[in-house]
């Protein structure tokens, strides 16, 4: 079994630019981006470009570089704790990965769970309904989604999923995730490097969340983060519905299979459950998996060994007579978000922005 090429060569292209090897040939389409980057924000600052501000709060949930950060699950916890809470929140995203495009915001779940499917909204969005309490919308025009938020699902607060550097919505706080490791990427703005806008745009965040793994160094050359968070997995299941755990993945045989932005991580958690990779596949981030997937559990029960799989790209699959009775071939590893700390700091800034008392904080598990 072999990688799928396209894929595991942008993925690779990927790190070298965090590792800071980055093509002289591109600076100058990074200048190019730069500029727009600039003009965009100057038009904010001056007025000639105004954010709509909706009747109520909005909470931005974003990152300064491209690629997976822990956005959707934190989305997931935050959505999940106010639930608790009693607030109506509601999730407004653009829905990357749809497949279908619908002329009107769509409601993907009013609270119990998702009503569309994941070719309709996306993967990610699918995945914030599947695992929240929270009303979820998508559309590309996310003025619109946040207006059928507050007018049909009756949304208390709005969370923006992946909205940092959307501007056109005001938000009354943004959180601004950066991974530990590398927060600037390698400093450059894509596509010489990861940055999606430069450096000074920190400051438009009030509150930073830091991301770490175990093999963090400790050097941080930022403002100190609000909150800091990590992630290790947490159960594992197989398609057919029976319960595993991620400890059964020591000395397997598995071919690992991603469609997310940095699949690496994900294979290196894989690993790091003693796991043997016998193959991986990797597809564009958002991406349709289905025939992909069934191809690989073939080939690799013709080997001895698993298919493993996001959770986010579960979303996407479909189990029926084209899965040929792989069902118990393929597993899904789940990946659990936990504090080191700042959590009730986060919690409180955004319980700050609605009306009226509220209930103490209380553990909320996802």
């Amino acid at each position: 079994m072999t990688e799928r090429s396209q894929p595991i060569a942008l993925e690779r292209f990927r790190q070298r630019l965090d590792s800071g090897q980055s093509p002289a040939y591109l600076l100058p389409l990074s200048w190019l981006f730069a500029s727009g980057v600039g003009a965009r924000t100057l038009a904010y600052r001056v007025g000639f470009l105004r954010p709509v501000r909706l009747e109520r709060p909005v909470v931005s949930v974003g990152n300064l570089t491209v690629g997976a950060n822990g956005k959707t699950p934190l989305v997931i916890c935050l959505a999940n704790r106010l639930s608790e809470l009693g607030v109506r929140v509601a999730v407004v995203s653009r829905g990357y990965g749809a497949l279908m495009r619908s002329p009107r915001p769509v409601i993907v779940s009013r609270g119990q769970g998702p009503v569309v499917e994941a070719s309709v909204a996306g993967d990610e969005p699918i995945l914030i309904a599947t695992k929240s309490r929270a009303r979820v919308v998508v559309f590309p025009d996310r003025v619109r989604a946040a207006r059928v938020a507050i007018d049909e699902l009756d949304a208390e607060v709005i969370l923006l999923d992946d909205g940092f550097s959307h501007r056109r919505i005001f938000r009354d706080l943004d959180l601004l995730l950066l991974d530990h490791h590398r927060p600037l990427g390698n400093g450059k703005l894509i596509p010489a490097g990861t940055l999606r806008e430069p450096r000074r745009a920190i400051r438009r965040a009030q509150a930073l969340i830091r991301v770490v793994s175990s093999d963090q160094p400790k050097h941080w050359p930022l403002p100190e983060p609000i909150a800091e968070m990590s992630f290790a997995p947490a159960t594992l299941t197989d398609l057919a519905g029976r319960d595993l755990m991620p400890s059964d993945l020591e000395n397997a045989r598995v071919l690992v299979f991603a469609a997310i932005g940095r699949p690496t991580r994900f294979l290196n958690t894989v690993r790091s459950l003693g796991a043997e990779i016998v193959a991986t596949r990797f597809l564009e981030d958002h991406s349709p998996v289905d025939a992909e997937l069934w191809a690989s559990a073939r080939l690799a029960r013709a080997q001895g060994a698993k298919v493993v799989i996001t959770e986010k790209d579960r979303m996407k699959v479909s189990v029926s007579e084209a899965s040929h009775g792989l069902e118990s071939s393929v597993l899904v590893l789940s990946i659990a978000l936990r504090w080191t700390f700042g959590l009730d700091r986060v919690e409180r800034l955004i319980l700050n922005l609605l009306p009226g008392p509220r209930h103490e904080s209380v553990e909320v598990k996802i």
